[in-house]
């Protein structure tokens, strides 16, 4: 049994593992800024170079993916460090294309200085923007020669010339001197510090968290702010995951004592027209969509033209609103969520359990213990249940999913403040670090629930723990 366990264990942690590693690629390609260089003006370019720049250093997006890369031999180890988008591309052009990095390093330092200078000058900018841009973005060797040529005539202070002359001898030198067998040797490169290690850890002590700048990681819940409200996602998730939970554990234990007692007692009465015609009731009402029973229970209850017996939506009245809630007050509010929210996983929970025990009232222990004179509740209570139950450890595992898919329904029909709703709004407005959290703890739940169910499952069935034995 423990080794069972130990297994399940390492199950789980390799499951999260690869639940935060998605949300990681999630996030990481939805936090990239890019910006439209050719739409902005001379001045606009260099504040927004720079302002990328600050918010790419920031937010760590500067730094490699993961604890290790794979990568030509040709490459630095620090390449990554070129903030900009272009430059970076740039390099590993020039890279690909001639595989010797000291004299690429130095032909873009002259590059720069000749881009520096003549941005800085009112005469030859606007002429020479152009032959800098097309430059940038080749690797071309004849089309650098004739880029610079072009460059070089449009130099006009000596400082420019001397800039130029320098960028045309460091290009030489690197169109000479080709390294092109280091392009198909790869190598691992080792990153101590990476994207992955401070959206998870934190760029502080990764053990302690001390020292953080930016972020604390999701290991100790820090998921960033909500780009709509500016609000800690914890913060966010902390205030509407209340209600959600009330409704999710309240809905399956009710769910669950409700279902077990329809379950046995349609199984007991196998012949009864009463219990034929409920069961194919509840099929009836298990084909429907959770969002059509939610409108049709505000039809029938909450409909001024028909029965107004409970509010149709939110948990208070407008004349109190926004006074504090409490739950006392917003339990007429509930009534139809609640059966909105409980009544399919009931449906399934009794079938499931009146199918179960009309298989094993089939089985020969059943026949055996009615030999002995067992009655029929003897029969069901003591033998039959208990076989019947097992599986329902594994549905109460798997539930999670379907109870936060459910809550995004319920609560956006009847406008409750939970994260159900919360998650709806997110996805409209496209707030996407509420959605990474919600998809990392939801991934989390979902993990926990059924590693939990496979242990009480070994736990709670001998056959299991013999069969793990031998």
């Amino acid at each position: 049994m423990l080794k069972f366990a130990l297994k399940r264990c390492i199950e789980f942690c390799i499951t999260c593992l690869g639940i935060t590693l998605l949300a990681f690629i999630l996030s990481n390609t939805l936090a990239h800024y890019t910006v439209k260089e050719d739409e902005a003006t001379i001045s606009e370019e260099t504040q927004l170079q720079a302002a990328q720049s600050y918010w790419i250093q920031q937010s760590g997006l500067n730094l490699p993916l993961f604890y290790f890369s794979i990568q030509p031999l040709a490459f630095p180890d620090t390449i990554y460090r070129l903030n900009a988008k272009t430059n970076r591309e740039q390099a590993e052009r020039l890279l690909y294309e001639y595989g010797n990095w000291s004299l690429i390093e130095a032909y873009m330092h002259s590059f720069y200085a000749v881009n520096n200078i003549i941005l800085g000058s009112q005469q030859s900018t606007h002429q020479a923007l152009p032959v800098l841009h097309a430059l940038l973005n080749t690797a071309d060797a004849v089309s650098i020669h004739e880029q610079i040529a072009k460059l070089k005539k449009l130099c006009i202070t000596t400082h420019e010339k001397l800039a130029c002359l320098l960028l045309e001898k460091n290009a030489a030198a690197m169109l000479e001197h080709t390294i092109r067998w280091k392009i198909v040797v790869p190598s691992i490169v080792v990153h101590e510090r990476n994207q992955y290690h401070n959206w998870f850890f934190g760029d502080g002590n990764w053990l302690t968290g001390k020292g953080a700048i930016t972020s604390k990681g999701i290991i100790r819940g820090d998921f960033g702010q909500s780009l709509i409200s500016r609000q800690p996602v914890t913060e966010i998730i902390y205030q509407k995951a209340g209600w959600t939970l009330l409704f999710t554990c309240s809905a399956l234990v009710v769910a669950l004592i409700t279902g077990i007692c329809m379950g046995v007692y349609l199984a007991a009465n196998p012949n009864s027209w009463w219990a034929n015609m409920l069961t194919a009731t509840l099929y009836l009402l298990y084909a429907l969509p959770v969002f059509v029973v939610a409108v049709l229970l505000l039809l029938l209850f909450a409909n001024p033209d028909y029965l107004n017996i409970f509010p149709s939506a939110g948990l208070q009245s407008t004349s109190t609103f926004g006074a504090e809630i409490n739950l006392l007050s917003a339990l007429p509010y509930l009534v139809l969520p609640f059966i909105a929210f409980s009544y399919n996983l009931f449906i399934y929970i009794t079938l499931h359990v009146k199918t179960a025990i009309s298989s094993a009232m089939q089985s020969y222990y059943i026949r055996t213990a009615t030999a002995k004179g067992l009655s029929q509740k003897q029969r069901i209570y003591r033998h039959a249940l208990k076989n019947a139950l097992f599986p329902l450890i594994s549905i109460v595992g798997l539930s999670f999913p379907y109870l936060i898919s459910g809550s995004v329904i319920i609560e956006t029909v009847f406008s409750i403040p939970g994260m159900g709703n919360e998650l709806f709004m997110a996805c409209n407005n496209h707030d996407f670090p509420v959605l990474i959290a919600c998809f990392v703890l939801i991934g989390i739940a979902t993990a926990t629930g059924t590693f939990i169910a496979n242990v009480l499952y070994i736990c709670t069935d001998p056959r299991l723990r013999i069969k793990q034995t031998v």
